[in-house]
């Protein structure tokens, strides 16, 4: 069979296969195989890592998206006039993303944070 009856069976297999980021990403890793002179076991879980990672970043998203968390907001996105005993000069360093909620403060702003973080982090 030749080369481009060969690349039309793939496709189709591929598809049929749902696997799309080996589709995408087969032409390119082949050529870098091919130049490379790697053995095809390397080419394989070349394309099976990427194939994997790409599934495990859709099932995360998913997963983020099917727990419906509130908006998060970071320290930076904040509007800090709204609480004026905030002290933005202490926190302005942190490097860390902070989880606040997207409605008014309330009393039970502590349970708020530590669910909605430990969901965040569960998702992962």
């Amino acid at each position: 069979m030749n080369r481009a009856g060969e690349q039309v069976l793939l496709n189709d297999h591929l598809k049929l296969l749902r696997l799309p980021a080996m589709l995408r990403q087969y032409p390119e890793c082949a050529r870098q195989a091919r130049e490379g002179k790697e053995s095809h076991e390397s080419f394989l879980l070349n394309l099976t890592t990427q194939e994997l990672e790409q599934r495990q970043a859709n099932q995360l998203k998913r997963r983020l998206q099917e727990a419906k968390f509130p908006t998060l907001k970071t320290l930076e996105m904040t509007d800090l006039n709204k609480w004026p005993d905030f002290d933005s000069l202490r926190f302005g360093n942190m490097s860390m993303a902070i989880i606040l909620p997207a409605g008014k403060p309330g009393a039970d702003w502590q349970a708020w944070h530590r669910q909605n973080s430990c969901g965040h982090r569960s998702g992962r």
